[in-house]
């Protein structure tokens, strides 16, 4: 089979494999962020009600960290040796029982005892996610799922801004109690119907994929099996506790993870803050200010499209990734000197679509350095050691805010450490993991897309 002939199959397989199975998977990542992060938009009448500061605030959000980084890798591995669907089902579901559950706390503690429940039933979702993902799509293709993939996570923050707003409002009227336990009670529901959606119409490898050919089923498992395999035949040869050991300790992964822990402190900053932000700027309610910052996710979508585009054709991954945090940086550290809350508005709009663009970039890094159940392990690892940062940034920010008054020397902060994994970005190929699969042929190029020639063009 000639390549032009092999790629042509593999792309229409991906297609089908895509319209089958991204819609579920991406409606998992979309509850998992609407429950975790709708705590922003009603920080307001939630503070009150429990009495709590703004550092108070910020080690709430943040101790959902704690479950969540600790069981990572656990839950990856079991996800890799008893399959996707019964374990990704599961973790959706326990987390949208959770989120019911936290609609009926009462104390500031019980608040800090959901969280962190909260965390652990969701640790595993999103390295689950993006190694599910190697399980369907050859190399040569990854690169596209990983970018619908990074779709829900501005739709989720911008829509979900829109929806916990509209709910908030919607329950106002709603027997007696605060309406931010309703939208609590509503988002984890929805979340219990995403992980029964999984159950029933997600399969575990191609191999059971019914809607596909026999021959399709048969040619996509073996391409798949193919890259997955470890090209390093001393590796291959060790048991699954050494590689294990093996990938836990290897310099490469702690190099991703910290790089990764430099992105996420901003990214969950903004996250959980961009709508009190929002309202310390613009003078908004709760309700106004979850819908101003849906601006910021809103814009990211384009931004991870033309990213993921313009890496297709032009290449220069590496250039995309460092260019995609500078701007994260440049536009928090903006926002943090801007006297307009227009001026802030706009600063945080770079920097979130840097953020959200940079995100593909990087996973289709983490799967081309390691296999098998390393790979499991090092996704599971990176996602923990930077999701530390989601609880160093919103806790740190808090306590700033209450010391400065603002939340300025926060927003500095979170865009030096960004300047930092740009920085790091720079080295990225120069990784031992990454250059012993480039000589082994593994680490796959970028397939560059021909662009059409220009209208008025002299070629026949």
């Amino acid at each position: 089979m000639s390549n032009a002939v092999q790629e042509d199959r593999e792309d229409r397989i991906a297609r089908r494999v895509t319209a089958r199975i991204m819609p579920l998977l991406c409606a998992a990542v979309f509850v998992s962020f609407l429950d975790r992060a709708n705590i922003g938009v009603v920080a307001e009448s939630l503070q009150a009600d429990l009495h709590l500061s703004a550092e108070a605030f910020g080690f709430a959000v943040g101790i959902f960290y704690l479950g969540y980084v600790f069981l990572q890798v656990p839950s990856n591995v079991a996800l890799h040796r008893f399959g996707g669907r019964t374990w990704i089902a599961r973790i959706v579901i326990s987390f949208g029982l959770v989120s019911i559950l936290s609609a009926f706390v009462q104390e500031a503690w019980h608040f800090y005892v959901a969280r962190a429940i909260l965390g652990a039933a969701e640790a595993g979702l999103i390295p689950g996610v993006l190694l599910y993902i190697t399980y369907w799509y050859p190399r040569r293709v990854r690169s596209r799922p990983y970018s619908v993939y990074q779709l829900t996570e501005p739709v989720a923050l911008g829509v979900g801004s829109i929806v916990t707003a509209l709910l908030l409002a919607g329950f106002n009227s709603v027997g007696t109690e605060s309406s931010w336990r309703w939208v609590f009670v509503a988002e984890g529901l929805l979340a219990v119907a995403v992980g029964v959606a999984i159950i029933a119409a997600l399969p575990d490898r191609p191999a059971k994929a019914r809607w596909l050919s026999e021959g399709d089923r048969a040619y996509l498992a073996g391409r798949v099996e193919l890259d997955l395999a470890e090209p390093d035949e001393e590796v291959a040869s060790l048991g699954e506790g050494r590689k294990l050991l093996k990938a836990l300790t290897s310099g490469s992964a702690w190099y991703l993870s910290l790089m990764f822990f430099c992105v996420i402190v901003g990214f969950w900053t903004i996250t959980y803050y961009l709508p009190q932000i929002v309202a310390d700027d613009f003078g908004s309610g709760e309700v106004a200010s979850g819908l101003i910052s849906a601006i910021p996710w809103t814009v990211s979508l384009g931004a991870i499209l033309a990213v993921g585009r313009s890496t297709r054709v032009f290449g220069h991954r590496r250039a995309h990734l460092v260019g995609c945090l500078f701007a994260a940086a440049l536009g928090l550290c903006t926002a943090a000197s801007a006297d307009n809350g227009w001026i802030a508005l706009l600063a945080v709009c770079v920097s979130c679509a840097g953020l959200e663009a940079a995100f593909p970039l990087f996973y289709q890094y983490q799967t081309e350095m390691f296999f098998g159940i390393m790979a499991a392990a090092v996704l599971a690892l990176v996602n923990s050691v930077g999701n530390i940062g989601g609880f160093f940034g919103p806790y740190v920010y808090g306590a700033l805010t209450d010391v400065t008054g603002d939340g300025r020397a926060g927003l500095l902060l979170m865009g030096s450490l960004l300047v930092i994994a740009a920085g790091m970005a720079l080295f990225i190929e120069r990784l031992p993991a990454f250059r012993s699969t480039s000589a082994t042929g593994r680490a796959e190029p970028v397939v560059r897309e021909k662009l059409p020639p220009a209208r008025g063009s002299c070629r026949s």
